[in-house]
């Protein structure tokens, strides 16, 4: 008994003796929010690019500023969550998507941005990676394909009606409102993961460790290392 609870602890999981489909909930919230920031800016690129005053072309880096670092950064985030805390690393995504999606919506210029939305890309990155994990490990092993199935059912969904809500925002809100809308989601998913998850670790910055070295199956997969 004591070589499996020691073995539960090692794998992270968080179910503990019952099984917590609130925290299943938050990560299809999130992989909600984080899926409907692929399209839904695409619906107010021409009120940006007229309230910004920037060309169109311009403008079109507020959807490739979050979608670029998102592909860019699944490899690395996967492996540096290996080393991390389920919790610590959530609470920090979630708070970084929330202050990067404000600072996108109070941006007085386009490399404001731009900025913000690659930091928001960074932390959507995160959340991606994060909350499969989240869900399976929120119950038990018997119901971790019914648990995986709501971020799996949500996180496309989100994809989906990002341009038509998008484009109900736009028509009576605003360009920038496109970029409120997801914090109160991203609020309410932090103070449930803060009082129902444990604490499971530290987060520590990530060093060249997680990147691409010679080559990137040497990387992703160790046991197949380039010589």
């Amino acid at each position: 008994m004591a070589d499996h609870d020691s073995g539960s602890e090692r794998s992270g999981d968080i179910a503990g003796g019952g099984d917590r489909w609130l925290l299943v909930v938050v990560a299809g919230a999130l992989s909600f929010v984080a899926m409907l920031d692929m399209n839904i800016v695409n619906v107010a690129l021409a009120g940006i690019s007229e309230g910004l005053r920037t060309p169109a072309a311009i403008a079109q880096w507020a959807v490739l500023g979050y979608q670029l670092p998102v592909v860019a950064l699944l490899l690395p985030v996967g492996r540096w969550l290996d080393a991390m805390g389920t919790r610590p690393a959530l609470l920090t995504a979630t708070s970084g998507f929330a202050l990067c999606s404000a600072l996108a919506a109070l941006s007085p210029w386009v490399p404001w941005l731009i900025a913000a939305r690659i930091g928001q890309g960074a932390c959507g990155a995160v959340l991606f990676v994060l909350m499969p994990v989240l869900a399976i490990r929120s119950v038990r092993p018997e119901l971790r394909g019914r648990a995986m199935s709501v971020p799996a059912t949500l996180g496309p969904l989100g994809a989906v009606t990002g341009p038509a809500i998008g484009g109900l925002i736009l028509d009576h809100l605003g360009w920038r409102w496109i970029f409120l809308v997801k914090i109160p989601f991203c609020l309410a998913a932090l103070v449930i993961a803060w009082r129902a998850m444990p604490r499971d670790g530290r987060l520590h910055s990530p060093d060249r460790r997680y990147w691409p070295t010679r080559c990137w199956w040497r990387w992703a997969a160790p046991s197949f290392c380039c010589p």
